[in-house]
């Protein structure tokens, strides 16, 4: 009986996923762009806030802030370390192109609610 219950308390342990930052925040914008090394993925949320997260095989980065949207302008202010997409892009064509920064090829448009 005791192993059973250290089984159950075990499974149920592991099952339980913590719950993301951002689960319960509503998404704006999602855009991704496939890279040589893995995947890289940007949120826009309903309060202002950003995530972009570049995933890869070796190492994961993840940069946070705040995205000051005008038109089909949006302006990046990171927290922290500078983000390496850059600090503006434009919305053109159902794409996200970055003006500045490492990342010139645009992004695929996953969810765009800002044009709604």
């Amino acid at each position: 009986m005791k192993r059973i219950l250290t089984l159950f308390a075990f499974l149920l342990f592991f099952s339980c996923s913590p719950k993301s930052e951002h689960s319960d925040k509503l998404r704006l914008l999602e855009a991704e762009q496939d890279s040589p090394t893995g995947k890289l993925v940007l949120q826009i949320f309903a309060d202002s806030s950003f995530t972009f997260a570049s995933t890869g095989m070796a190492a994961s980065t993840y940069y946070k802030g705040k995205a000051k949207i005008e038109g089909k302008s949006i302006e990046f202010i990171s927290q922290g370390k500078n983000v390496r997409l850059g600090k503006k892009a434009k919305l053109e064509n159902g794409k996200l192109r970055f003006m500045n920064g490492e990342y010139r090829k645009p992004f695929k448009l996953l969810k765009n609610k800002l044009e709604e």
